[in-house]
């Protein structure tokens, strides 16, 4: 019974309703900010990583290879360096930015994969 997601998830919606009755909305939001920031970090992360995996694989599949990503510029001083990286599949490409080379590559993959998605008749990268 303590695992059921039923249970667990109603004694929750208990407990937050008992938190802000006692302390109000401010009370409320911090216990759940508690409990589910993580959460949500890891969720944000994965969709993030996703977004890189999902490009590959669209490329492939519409391109028959793979995008080619390629740091363009570091910008900033060191203690808040800044990276550029470009992606492209053929003729095609785009820019992302982020504080390390990962989330560099993961904007533009991104951004590259919106266009790919809007613009289903290009089936030809060059």
């Amino acid at each position: 019974g303590r695992t059921k997601d039923s249970i667990l998830s109603s004694g929750y919606e208990a407990l937050l309703g008992a938190v802000y009755l006692d302390g109000g909305l401010p009370a409320a939001y911090t216990m759940v900010e508690t409990h589910f920031t993580a959460l949500m970090d890891d969720v944000a992360a994965f969709n993030q990583h996703d977004t890189k995996t999902q490009l590959q694989e669209l490329c492939q599949s519409r391109f028959h290879r793979s995008p080619a990503y390629k740091v363009v510029a570091e910008l900033g001083p060191d203690h808040e360096k800044e990276f550029e990286v470009m992606v492209a599949m053929g003729k095609l490409s785009r820019y992302g930015r982020g504080r390390n080379k990962k989330e560099a590559e993961q904007a533009a993959a991104r951004f590259l994969l919106q266009h790919l998605r809007e613009n289903p008749e290009l089936k030809n990268a060059d």
